[in-house]
């Protein structure tokens, strides 16, 4: 992450996606609470354009979560892909994600009709101009791991590997149990 803040203080702003585990993951913290206000907070400082907001993890409540910290910055432009729509989960929500979710208003309250994150990257990816965007992972690397293994689609010609490295300027991962975790 800091080498992130260092690339919004060089280059503003940083058109950032951000792939979040969200309260939905094998952790149990809130630390994707204070990053998404943090990027909030720099957007509203003309640092950081978040482009996407990308749930890495099953529970639908999880994407309500997103839209509710999203809605309080007045940000509900900025769309949110989720990992397999429908899908059920091994995971369960953590009860902060309920207290948000139901405490606060927002457009969004699960992940029900939202895009899958895979085909969001490749639309948001295909249409930007090459080495502009910053992605920052903090949680699983489901969503990347598709990303990566993905085939030309309506959005690029490119595979995911290709839009990654033609595209994507900087990755940075939070990363935890990396090689053996889940």
């Amino acid at each position: 992450m800091v080498s992130l803040l260092a690339t919004a203080i060089a280059a503003r702003p940083v058109k950032l996606i951000l792939d979040t585990d969200m309260g939905g993951g094998p952790c149990k913290d809130v630390d994707d609470v204070g990053t998404l206000c943090m990027l909030n907070a720099l957007a509203e400082k003309g640092e950081v354009e978040l482009l996407a907001i990308m749930l890495n993890t099953r529970p639908p409540a999880c994407a309500g979560a997103i839209s509710v910290l999203q809605h309080w910055y007045g940000r509900d432009d900025v769309p949110i892909g989720v990992l397999d729509p429908g899908a059920p989960s091994s995971y369960v929500a953590h009860s902060y994600v309920h207290q948000l979710r139901n405490s606060w208003m927002s457009p969004i309250k699960s992940s029900a009709g939202l895009p899958h994150a895979v085909d969001l990257y490749r639309r948001i990816l295909g249409a930007a101009e090459d080495a502009s965007v910053a992605v920052a992972s903090v949680g699983v690397l489901t969503n990347l791991a598709l990303l990566l293994r993905s085939q030309p689609d309506q959005y690029s010609n490119l595979t995911g590997m290709e839009l990654l490295r033609r595209k994507v300027h900087i990755l940075t991962i939070m990363g935890g149990q990396y090689p053996n975790g889940q």
